[in-house]
């Protein structure tokens, strides 16, 4: 934290219509408004509609710019990208987070929008954002709730699709959050699902140019760290209930459990838990040089979350695994990720009676249906 001088005088902060504090104007450059930034790795069949719904927007073309960012040549997707005036970037790099930096470094958009290539935007959506950006001069991160798509792009029913095994899909609700919130502000993240789904965000350029140096050591958790780098920042939030992103669900999803039998999900889900769990900790640094505890509780509870999620996925994992995960929470119980998981701390506390009850009551509720 940085010491004020308390000799110097004291300027109020100008805020906007909703009481978010104001920072000075953004100097116009003379680029467009938004910077699009798609990433795609191997996968050839989604790309094309995923640049097609950015192209439908209804705000002027030159508003905004279109960055695709890919690890391969496509003679067909690659005429597509250069008459819809799109620049394409090789990146040969597997993780997502390094495609997205190579999008942030070359963009020339005030706001920037994070699109994966099997996701699909709303016609709607880049106008929507970029007003509420407009509105709120200090807005620095913001998210959307999404619909569901199967692979062919046909609506699916909530019912079936459950990201991290949480059955609060269908709520949503619009919440401002202030640079300045303290635990109980915080706390209003649950149920938002505030780092689900890189498709549905969107932030200032200059606060991703900020962070390029943690970004680059992450592989995928973009979302979780956009997020956190904006709660540490003197920029607002806002969580909006529009469903503004489609989230296509099919065989290839990354932190949906997929496969054909308990073990083959719970395998993947091993894999991605052990990322995450690694991908905390870079997060963790960025924020304990922030000084900010308060933000630093909410980030312990990601990681506390997480590790229940491998408490279950492991096979080697005892009562006394379970149980040091669930008093870790108790805790942390003023988070929102406690908050809003607190199944996952109802099933610790079966799996400290019943292990083998409580892993089958994991696999259903991890599977999608």
């Amino acid at each position: 934290m940085v010491a004020r001088d308390s000799s110097a005088p004291q300027v109020p902060t100008p805020r906007d219509r909703t009481g978010i504090p104001v920072q000075p104007e953004e100097t116009r450059a003379s680029g467009p408004a938004a910077s699009v930034i798609v990433t795609s790795h191997d996968r050839h069949q989604y790309l094309r509609a995923a640049v097609e719904s950015v192209l439908a927007q209804d705000v002027d073309r030159s508003a905004y710019e279109v960055i695709v960012v890919k690890n391969y040549a496509d003679d067909g997707i690659d005429s597509f990208l250069d008459r819809a005036n799109a620049r394409r970037i090789l990146c040969a790099e597997n993780d997502a987070c390094r495609k997205v930096a190579e999008g942030v470094r070359v963009s020339r958009g005030r706001v920037l929008f994070l699109l994966d290539d099997d996701d699909l935007f709303e016609p709607g959506k880049l106008r929507r954002v970029l007003e509420e950006f407009e509105h709120h001069p200090n807005l620095g991160f913001y998210h959307n709730q999404v619909s569901f798509i199967g692979p062919d792009g046909s609506h699916l029913d909530v019912k079936r699709a459950r990201p991290l095994g949480r059955r609060t899909l269908g709520r949503a609700r619009r919440v401002y959050l202030i640079n300045s919130a303290d635990d109980r502000d915080l706390t209003r993240l649950a149920h938002s699902r505030p780092s689900f789904n890189a498709s549905s965000l969107a932030v200032r350029r200059d606060l991703a140019l900020a962070g390029l140096p943690y970004l680059l050591r992450l592989e995928g958790a973009r979302d979780l760290f956009f997020l956190y780098l904006t709660l540490i920042s003197d920029r607002a939030l806002l969580f909006d209930d529009a469903r503004l992103t489609r989230y296509r669900v099919h065989g290839n999803n990354i932190s949906l459990a997929i496969g054909d039998t308990p073990e083959s999900r719970r395998d993947h889900l091993l894999r991605w838990a052990n990322r995450n769990r690694r991908e905390i900790g870079v997060i963790r640094e960025l924020v304990l040089s922030s000084g900010n505890t308060a933000v630093l509780r909410q980030l312990d509870a990601v990681g506390v979350i997480n590790g229940l999620m491998l408490v279950f996925l492991r096979a080697e994992s005892r009562r006394a695994d379970a149980f040091a995960a669930l008093l870790q929470g108790l805790r942390l119980q003023r988070t929102y990720a406690i908050r809003e998981n607190l199944p996952s701390m109802v099933g610790a506390v079966v799996f400290t009676l019943s292990p083998g009850l409580a892993r089958a009551v994991y696999d259903r509720q991890r599977s999608i249906r």
